[in-house]
């Protein structure tokens, strides 16, 4: 159903370029990526033991970004060298593949109902906090800053070979979680949280936006690994129903993109740049303490007991 939300919403455009129609194709978008990642994440947890599931996510982690490096690159030779026609063709072909490789990779992902309760450890809400947080520092890095860049002097050509290299080094954090079958611990999600904040640390001062590839590279390696663990922690250490768990966390992630853009966009305009970055770091300190709250009441109750 995903591959074919997005095949539709590229036929609209195909058949008519009109504005409503773009904007009618954005929220279909919207909803095909909100179907995709989810119920794949699900498929991962049915299919796959927890011994190997760090290198099968790892890999699906690296083929989504291999697909947001290529993609944008792809298009624009497209745009350029043959128009906005061909590349819709080469666009709703390309979802048409997609829904058929789907389509022949069919998997039961059917759930066990031998759980009569959800069994969710107390510190479950802080974990969904600490993943809206943090995805709503990801939101900012990928919709607000392209445009601050873009005021501070920088061209688009400049900001897109940075924002290829934070889709490249996503694509290293996740063969990173793959090759190394990592397990995940609370600490480490803390740790990719809090260190988060340290990149955007150099980008306060507008002059050092030059800096913006490398922040973005190291950026991108510790969401991928914040991402991964976060997923790998739920399904294989929580316990409960992993469509409940991952329907959650993905929904978190969902509010944190639409939410904080919108923050962080107000921030800037009120107050300038800085203010906006030192937002996202605050973003990611808190996600990080939140984490490490959920370890402090897991010892305090095991203690107890």
């Amino acid at each position: 159903s995903s591959a074919l939300l997005t095949s539709s919403a590229v036929l609209i455009i195909l058949l008519t370029k009109t504005l409503p129609a773009i904007y009618l194709a954005q929220i279909i978008l919207g909803a095909s990526l909100a179907i995709y990642y989810p119920v794949a994440e699900i498929i991962i947890a049915k299919l796959y033991s927890p011994s190997i599931r760090a290198r099968i996510y790892g890999l699906f982690g690296a083929s989504w970004s291999i697909g947001y490096l290529v993609g944008p690159s792809l298009s624009g030779v497209l745009l350029d060298s043959a128009g906005i026609q061909t590349t819709l063709n080469v666009l709703f072909l390309l979802s048409l593949s997609s829904f058929l490789s789907l389509f022949f990779f069919k998997a039961d992902i059917s759930m066990d109902n031998g759980y009569s309760e959800r069994r969710i450890f107390r510190g479950f809400h802080l974990f969904l906090a600490a993943t809206l947080i943090f995805s709503g520092m990801t939101a900012i890095i990928i919709s607000v800053l392209p445009g601050i860049a873009k005021g501070a002097g920088y061209e688009a050509s400049f900001i897109g070979y940075s924002y290829s290299l934070f889709s490249l080094s996503r694509l290293v954090g996740f063969l990173l979680v793959s090759r190394a079958n990592m397990r995940p611990t609370l600490g480490g999600i803390s740790l990719t949280a809090l260190g988060s904040a340290l990149p955007l640390l150099v980008m306060i001062n507008v002059e050092r936006w030059i800096l913006l590839p490398a922040v973005l590279s190291f950026l991108g390696i510790l969401v991928s690994l914040f991402n991964s663990l976060t997923y790998l922690y739920m399904t294989n250490s929580l316990g409960g129903d992993p469509i409940y768990l991952i329907s959650r966390y993905e929904f978190n992630i969902g509010i944190g993109f639409f939410i904080t853009p919108i923050i962080a966009g107000v921030i800037a305009d009120s107050y300038g740049a800085a203010a906006m970055i030192i937002f996202s770091m605050t973003l990611c300190i808190a996600a990080g303490l939140a984490v490490t709250s959920i370890g402090l009441l897991l010892r305090r109750s095991s203690s107890q007991s």
